[in-house]
């Protein structure tokens, strides 16, 4: 819990964010759910075989110091007792911490959700595009070919439609597209303290409230 203490002062530093998205992307991941429950069951079995440990320890600072056995095992658990508290009062604020970061995001999310949705459909209707007109342009290139025209007569000409820049151009919208919805979702799988980095490369500026 000191690490994510650690966390929750630092907010988004460089030092920090990294451990976070390792910490939360673990917690999403089901063999690491399961590792922990084995965990558990291995520390509830040390506890069950440590109770004689604790009596052969109090009975030696018993001797050591004159209190009864029974005032060092009280004492131990009264520390015990205090960890579990601090424990307690660092696990509050971490929700607290982020709740209070998702709030402080959910305008950023609307938008990234709204920004998603209008992706999306100018993804599928660019990517049915460019996959037509690639094919069209490929038939009509090579019936040009075979009507004996040379690759320079054929661009003199400006044909096939779209050029090949053309093309291309619309090859890379549609990449960046791509790209800018996988940021869309990286940004809001980085919860629940939500990563602005994410959207550094963001091509309008809006989307992450940094116009």
């Amino acid at each position: 819990m000191n690490e994510l203490r650690g966390f929750l002062a630092a907010g988004d530093s460089d030092a920090s964010a990294p451990v976070a998205r390792i910490y939360f992307g673990a917690l999403k991941d089901r063999a690491t759910v399961l590792a922990m429950e084995r965990v558990k069951v291995a520390e509830r079995a040390l506890v069950d075989a440590g109770g004689h440990y604790e009596l052969w320890a109090a009975a030696h600072q018993s001797l050591a110091d004159g209190r009864t056995v029974a005032q060092v095992l009280r004492e131990r658990e009264l520390h015990l007792m205090r960890q579990r508290e601090l424990a307690n009062i660092e696990r509050a604020a971490f929700v607290a911490a982020a709740d209070a970061r998702r709030a402080e995001v959910e305008p950023i999310l609307a938008a990234c959700a709204s920004e998603l949705l209008a992706l999306s459909q100018k993804i599928t209707a660019l990517d049915l595009q460019v996959r037509r007109v690639a094919t069209l342009r490929a038939a009509s290139l090579e019936a040009m070919e075979a009507a004996g025209l040379t690759l320079a007569q054929i661009e003199s000409i400006g044909a096939p439609r779209p050029t090949a820049s053309e093309l291309a151009e619309w090859q890379s919208d549609l990449a960046a597209m791509r790209a800018r919805a996988d940021r869309l979702k990286a940004f809001r799988a980085s919860a629940p303290f939500f990563d602005l980095a994410l959207l550094d490369d963001s091509t309008d500026g809006t989307a992450n409230g940094r116009q």
